[in-house]
């Protein structure tokens, strides 16, 4: 995952390492990527890309197998989380992997994300969206406690919503998916909602970070590669290139 889910804001916290193969998913989403783009697969420099975007994401990812350092990256979460009032930290578990035991997990800090917009510091956008136009996704799950199913019927707060590249649709939900799927029981598909345009200063971990920082680049040589700009140019303007050299 490599961290596993962290879903209560309990007084001791409790995560550990799940492996996850970063170079079949990175193959796996170059393929994907490369069926609407035909210039991906003629990219010269592809192979280099994904190559030391994976030796960069191995090196978390062993780092993350020392128990000791896995124990101190919880305990900075723990610091964090000590920052609230814990009946109200909120976190958000985002899942992406092509199979149920190759997930990778991405950790949102939603209560920093509250934070900032309260103190008017996050880069954000408010608008209205409706579920039944096809470029946001969420967390579709029946909500089986009535008492909190009766909740979140009334809780009126915007959705949160940024993109996480080649993810699902255009935007995933990061917060607010519960409040989704106990509206909709009424029928209701629009909401208000908070676009978050700096995504990755929510993420709690390095390895999130770096997950993150690699879709992003993909992104960007796909666009350039759609714009028919040259491949070294290309590979020049890459986030990857630039940190080697």
């Amino acid at each position: 995952m490599p961290i596993s889910p962290i879903t209560k804001p309990a007084k001791h916290l409790e995560a550990q390492y799940v492996n996850f193969n970063f170079k079949d998913y990175i193959d796996t989403i170059t393929k994907n990527v490369a069926k609407s783009v035909k210039e991906l697969p003629n990219f010269k420099h592809m192979k280099n890309f994904n190559h030391l975007w994976a030796a960069i994401l191995k090196q978390e990812d062993e780092k993350l197998q020392d128990k000791n350092y896995l124990a101190s990256l919880i305990k900075e979460e723990q610091l964090r989380r000590n920052k609230y009032d814990l009946a109200f930290y909120e976190t958000y578990n985002f899942e992406v992997g092509d199979t149920p035991d190759n997930r990778f997990t991405l950790h949102f800090d939603i209560a920093r994300l509250d934070q900032d917009i309260k103190q008017n510091n996050a880069l954000i956008e408010i608008t209205q969206v409706d579920l039944d136009e096809d470029f946001i996704s969420y967390a579709d799950e029946e909500i089986k406690d009535e008492e909190l199913l009766k909740r979140k019927l009334l809780d009126n707060r915007p959705l949160y919503i940024g993109i996480i590249p080649f993810i699902n649709k255009t935007y995933n939900v990061i917060d607010g998916n519960t409040r989704i799927n106990a509206k909709k029981t009424s029928g209701t598909t629009k909401y208000n909602a908070v676009i978050v345009n700096d995504t990755a200063r929510y993420l709690s971990f390095d390895i999130d970070k770096v997950f993150y920082s690699y879709l992003c680049d993909l992104y960007a040589l796909v666009e350039s590669l759609e714009n028919h700009k040259n491949h070294d140019e290309v590979w020049r303007e890459s986030q990857i290139y630039r940190l080697i050299h």
